[in-house]
This record gives C-alpha cells, sequence and structure tokens, in this order.
C-alpha cells in the first residue's frame, strides 16, 4: 500500500476515528479516566506517530514554516482584525460584554489554538486532501471532522464548523499553521468566550460530561430545598455537564487557605437539609474531620482528569508508585466522590 496514497489516507483516517468514538464515547463515558480510557489515547497518538514515521511528510508542505510567516500574519491578521472590530460593534449595539482577561488565559488560548490547528490543518488537512482532489471538498471534510470532535453541545458543533470552514479557506490562502492556530486562539478569546459568558454556546466540552454519572445519581435521589455543591479543588460546576433547578454551590476554593476550605465544607454538611457534594478524595479526606467522615454516606465515585499538574515528588510517586492508585494513570487522574448528609432514598 502506497503510504502516499488515497487507500492508505481512508484506512489512517479510519483508524483515527474509530479510536476517538472507542475511547470518548465508549471507554471514557462509561469509565471516566480509567486504563482502558488512557490506552485509546495511547492508541490515537501511536497511529499518528507511525503515520508521520511511514510517510515522513514535509514540515513545509503541512504547513510548519517560518519563510511566509509574516506575508501570512499580515493577511491572516487583517482579516482576523476586520472580523474582530465588526463582532466588538455588533456585540456593543446589542449589549454583549467582553468577559475579563488575564495573560494567562490568554496564552492558554493562543498555545492551544496553535496546538489544535497542528493537528487539525497541518495533521488532517493534508489527510483530507488526498481523498478529496478538490480543495473546497477538501475544507468541508476538514470542517466537519473539526465540528464533529466537538459534540455533543450542538451549538459549538455548529460554531466549530463555521470556524473550520473559515479557517480552512485562510489556510488555501496563507498556508501557514502557525499563523492559523493565532488566529484560532484570538476567535476563541474574543468571540467564542463572549457567546459562552452569554449562555449562546453552552459549553467548550468535548465528549460526555466528566462527572455527568454522578450528575445523573443526584437528578434520581434530589428532592426540593436540597443543595448541591462541589468541593474547593479539581471539580468545576460545568463537569456535571446539566443544571438542576437549585444552583451548583462551590464549596471554598482553591483560592482559599486551609482553614477557610474545611470551615466551609464543615458548614456545607451541617446543614439541615439535605446536601449533595462532589469532591475529591484527597480533599475529603483532608478537610473532614473523622467524625463527619463517618456520617458521610457514598452515593458514587467518578475518576476525572487532574485540572492542575506539577512536576513535583508527589507526582512521581503517583507516576511510578501510583500511591494507592494506578502507577502512570495515577499521576494524571483525581477520583471524585460523590457524598451526601443524608441515607440514599430507599436505602436501609
Amino acid at each position: 500500500m502506497n503510504p502516499h496514497g488515497r487507500t492508505f489516507a481512508l484506512v489512517e483516517l479510519g483508524a483515527l476515528f474509530s479510536l476517538w468514538t472507542l475511547t470518548v464515547w465508549g471507554a471514557w463515558q462509561w469509565s471516566g479516566v480509567s486504563v482502558w480510557t488512557f490506552a485509546g489515547i495511547l492508541g490515537l497518538g501511536g497511529t499518528v506517530l507511525c503515520s508521520l514515521m511511514i510517510r515522513r511528510p514535509g514540515w513545509k508542505d503541512s504547513g510548519f514554516r517560518l519563510d511566509n510567516f509574516w506575508p501570512a500574519l499580515v493577511y491572516v491578521g487583517g482579516i482576523i482584525l476586520c472580523l474582530l472590530v465588526a463582532f466588538a460593534v455588533t456585540a456593543g449595539i446589542i449589549g454583549l460584554a467582553f468577559p475579563p482577561l488575564s495573560g494567562k488565559r490568554v496564552v492558554s488560548l493562543l498555545v492551544s489554538g496553535v496546538l489544535q490547528q497542528a493537528f487539525f490543518l497541518g495533521y488532517l488537512f493534508h489527510r483530507w486532501s488526498l481523498i478529496f482532489r478538490k480543495p473546497s471538498h477538501t475544507v468541508l471534510a476538514s470542517a466537519a471532522s473539526f465540528a464533529l470532535i466537538h459534540l455533543p453541545d450542538s451549538s459549538l458543533v455548529a460554531a466549530t464548523a463555521i470556524g473550520g470552514i473559515f479557517l480552512g479557506w485562510l489556510f488555501l490562502q496563507a498556508k501557514n499553521v502557525i499563523v492559523l492556530g493565532l488566529a484560532h486562539g484570538f476567535v476563541v478569546l474574543f468571540i467564542i468566550s463572549v457567546l459562552q459568558e452569554r449562555v449562546i454556546i453552552k459549553t467548550t466540552q468535548i465528549g460526555p460530561a466528566e462527572l455527568a454519572p454522578l450528575a445523573a445519581t443526584v437528578a434520581r435521589e434530589l428532592k426540593p430545598g436540597d443543595r448541591i455543591g462541589f468541593g474547593p479543588h479539581g471539580i468545576g460546576a460545568g463537569q456535571f455537564g446539566r443544571t438542576f433547578e437549585v444552583s451548583i454551590e462551590p464549596i471554598g476554593g482553591s483560592d482559599l487557605d486551609d482553614r477557610l476550605n474545611r470551615e466551609q465544607l464543615q458548614l456545607f454538611f451541617a446543614a439541615n437539609g439535605r446536601v449533595f457534594c462532589a469532591i475529591t478524595e484527597s480533599d475529603f479526606y483532608h478537610y473532614l474531620e473523622p467524625e463527619l467522615r463517618e456520617r458521610m454516606f457514598l452515593l458514587d465515585t467518578r475518576y476525572v482528569w487532574k485540572r492542575k499538574l506539577a512536576l513535583n515528588r508527589a507526582f512521581l510517586e503517583d507516576f511510578f508508585y501510583g500511591s494507592d492508585d494506578v502507577p502512570v494513570l495515577g499521576a494524571f487522574r483525581d477520583r471524585v466522590l460523590l457524598v451526601s448528609n443524608r441515607r440514599p432514598h430507599g436505602a436501609f
């Protein structure tokens, strides 16, 4: 099989999207951050790596180039600037406000944009171009794959489909992945963020919500007057993937010291009514006194990706020894507990 031919590209793309479906909508949906999920991610990375080693594509041909960086930056930057100005004027007329920006968020989104377009334009676009001879068909196929990977939120899929067509067209005009990645970052920073702030785009979550099974458990148990909260570290309200009749309350926070987090959690669990709390296992044992832990009822558990990684002694111990978890995998995941101060309905 010719590695530079259409058949090889078809087999490669079929393998990639099959692995993506099995990993995200199979292993991830049903088991969270498990060995199976990790194996699927390694399989995806291995498929891409093997393809690159077999084909040995030229960096310049794939769009990773510096020789046209400044002309591409001027051309693409001018178009993006016009787009952002038009959006800002429209937003001002209809009353949309821009969320506050931080240097960390700006850098994060720009880096994320470059990495995403390195894959979608620098890698997938070239594979689609072998299957569809017409550039317009390649752009549509690339945009469709970009959009479908952002399932399940329909508003996000629609936005990424439009964005994929726009970036694909720009890539045909100025073939520079780095510049298009930066353009992606600025569009997310100034347009998608505003739309998400106004709930026009509900979420940027890709795949099933991390705590969807725990949210389903809460939904079955929830009664009028109950409260729902989440612990100070490693969890956000968006991870539940749904809304309830009551708001999901943050209990403590990563910016608070241990004393305040402990006090807020104890006050929450001491409420007269029934409360539900999603909390990492480490926070559960760190902040709750033994007597209080004994009064809690465990309703469900779920492994999620750690939201912050630090290359320190704890990370290395988790990576090599597991520290009460699976080695390697334990360094990248947290166990989340869904606990309540009342017995589950129907339990004796």
